[in-house]
């Protein structure tokens, strides 16, 4: 990994005013996820793109430095609305995992990402049955003593991903895969 990313975390350590890794990309992710459509209405734990657009105009600066203005305005308006922040999180995991407004979120998927529908609801109801089969493959490892580290952090990873930015379809990808291997296990327990 160090070779792989490490000319580029290198390359943009010294190239902009702020430290930055990988990407200067956050700050607007968060603001976009941190604002008064995304914390209140039908796009609770969403992104709201309208937000973004009609952020305060700043004076021309680093990407760096545009990045952590963004990132202050999302922190402000969560600490702002503290009271409903565990509410837009639970609301943001749903949409990821498909328990809150899964039908809004799949015409969300259809409209922003261009998924057909159908196609989305048939996926839906597939994960819905890799869960079941999921929960009954985890008391089968327990019982075995087998630790479940290995297929219940790429899920840790995608909820705290999700709460942190916004509830998306696809952000579930890297749980989907512990999911697939727990069906897997309960096909043959």
């Amino acid at each position: 990994m160090v070779v792989v990313t490490g000319p580029w975390v290198g390359y943009n350590l010294v190239r902009f005013e702020r430290p930055v890794t990988l990407s200067s990309g956050l700050g607007q992710t968060v603001y976009s996820a941190n604002c008064r459509d995304t914390y209140f209405g039908p796009e609770i734990g969403y992104l709201s793109l309208h937000c973004l657009l009609s952020s305060p105009k700043f004076p021309p600066a680093d990407e760096s430095v545009q990045d952590q203005r963004f990132r202050d305005l999302a922190t402000d308006y969560a600490r702002d609305h503290k009271g409903q922040v565990p509410f837009v999180a639970f609301a943001r995991l749903g949409r990821t995992f498909g328990f809150y407004a899964p039908v809004d979120q799949l015409r969300a998927d259809e409209r922003d990402n261009h998924r057909v529908l159908s196609v989305s609801a048939v996926g839906l109801a597939l994960f819905y049955v890799s869960v079941i089969m999921s929960v009954y493959a985890l008391i089968v490892l327990r019982r075995r003593r087998v630790s479940l580290v290995p297929v219940l952090a790429p899920v840790a990873t995608v909820a705290v991903a999700t709460i942190v930015t916004f509830g998306q379809t696809r952000f579930r990808a890297a749980a989907d895969v512990s999911l697939a291997s727990l069906a897997a296990v309960a096909v043959d327990a």
